[in-house]
């Protein structure tokens, strides 16, 4: 099981003003991420506080370490890009709703 995104340069989560604002990239993320619930990574992503939320989907534990890390940048940047705050993504489990991890500038951590 391999998926790869294709953004040109690769994300970051700390844009310059002209980047955050850029809706040709946050459209291309929005697309990966919508790509990213239909094969089953996420069931829902959303922002309901200052910090995204994740939910991971039946393909999530197939993925590698470096794999889930890659797409929780993916989501990450997107939401850092319209609100700088945002700088932590909440991993949720799909079926319990529990939080199973975080990912940060620090990396990936699962609980």
């Amino acid at each position: 099981f391999l998926y790869v995104i294709f953004l040109g340069t690769p994300p970051t989560r700390t844009p310059t003003p002209s980047v955050a604002r850029d809706p040709e990239n946050q459209e291309k993320l929005k697309n990966a991420i919508e790509d990213l619930v239909k094969m089953g990574v996420w069931t829902k992503v959303h922002m309901p506080t200052t910090y995204p939320h994740a939910y991971t989907g039946l393909a999530w534990d197939g993925l590698t370490f470096d794999q889930k890390q890659t797409f929780c940048d993916v989501t990450l940047t997107y939401f850092h890009a319209d609100n700088p705050e945002a700088d932590t993504l909440f991993i949720n489990d799909g079926r319990t709703g529990k939080k199973i991890g975080i990912f940060s500038n620090a990396g990936l951590e699962m609980y």
